[in-house]
C-alpha cells in the first residue's frame, strides 16, 4: 500500500518493521578550554523527514568534568553560539533550563554515558545533525550518536496492497 500520501503522525502508528533501515550518524566533539565552544556538524544529510530511534552521548576522555551539549539540525557548520540558536532543536524542551537555551548538562562526562530510545518522527529539511559544547575542564571529548531511519512510503503486505478482485 502506498502511504505517501500519509501525515507523520500517521506514518508513526505503523509497526517497526514498516520502517527502512537503521542508519547511524555520530559526531565527535571536543571542548577545547574552560567555557571555551566548540561546534561540529555531520557529514551525512538526513532524510526528509526521518524517524528518531536512538540518541546518545559517549564520553572519550576520562574525566569528572562537566559538559555542556547542545545538539539541532543546520545546513552547515554553526560558528558561534547565534548561528546555533538558528537550529532547529533535535530533542525539543529536552536539557537543563537553567540555560537559554536549554543544554544537556553532563556531571562527570568522562565517565558518564547517556541513551535515550525513542521512537520519534521529525521533518528536518534536509539538514545536517549540529552539535555545540564546551567543558569546565581544559580538554574534554565526547561522542554525539543518533540512529535514525526514512519514515515508510511503501508497506508491502498491508490490507489494501493488494489487487482488488
Amino acid at each position: 500500500m502506498d502511504v505517501t500520501s500519509w501525515n507523520i503522525a500517521s506514518k508513526m502508528k505503523l509497526p517497526d518493521h514498516c520502517f527502512g533501515n537503521r542508519q547511524a550518524i555520530s559526531v565527535q566533539i571536543k571542548a577545547v578550554g574552560i567555557g571555551v565552544m566548540d561546534w561540529r556538524i555531520s557529514s551525512i544529510v538526513l532524510p526528509d523527514p526521518f524517524c528518531l530511534w536512538e540518541f546518545g552521548i559517549l564520553p572519550l576522555t576520562l574525566d569528572t568534568s562537566k559538559a555542556y551539549i547542545r545538539v539541532g539540525l543546520l545546513n552547515a557548520l554553526p560558528g558561534n553560539e547565534a548561528a546555533m540558536n538558528l537550529a532547529t532543536p533535535l530533542l525539543p524542551n529536552f536539557g537543563n533550563i537553567a540555560f537559554t537555551p536549554p543544554r544537556i548538562a553532563m556531571a562527570d562526562a568522562g565517565y558518564n554515558t547517556f541513551q535515550i530510545r525513542l521512537r520519534k518522527g521529525m521533518v528536518t529539511g534536509a539538514k545536517k545533525v549540529a552539535v555545540e559544547c564546551y567543558s569546565d575542564a581544559v580538554e574534554l571529548k565526547v561522542q554525539l550518536y543518533i540512529v535514525y531511519s526514512e519514515l515508510p512510503t511503501l508497506v508491502p503486505g498491508w490490507p489494501g496492497a493488494w489487487p482488488a478482485g
